[in-house]
């Protein structure tokens, strides 16, 4: 189990805005089907930049990870 603080999401953007920058170009039909692909491909932006394989190294941990997508989960009607 982590030791780490939790984060909000605005902390995780203000940690790295690059993030943020993602997140606000999600810009997609909640009904498309695309956007099942359009999450695969956001996954993979974003692991290198949350998570265990992130560049900072306050953003390496699960729970900031989970945020995040959690965020893209909803932008695309997923859940």
């Amino acid at each position: 189990m982590e030791n780490k603080p939790h984060l909000t999401i605005d902390e995780i953007i203000r940690i790295d805005p690059r993030i943020g920058t993602i997140l606000d170009g999600i810009k997609v039909n909640r009904r498309s089907p695309k956007r099942y692909k359009l999450y695969g491909t956001l996954k993979i932006q974003l692991s290198k930049l949350v998570g265990w394989s992130a560049e900072k190294q306050e953003l390496r941990n699960t729970q900031a990870y989970d945020i995040v997508m959690d965020v893209v989960i909803d932008k695309l009607n997923l859940a």
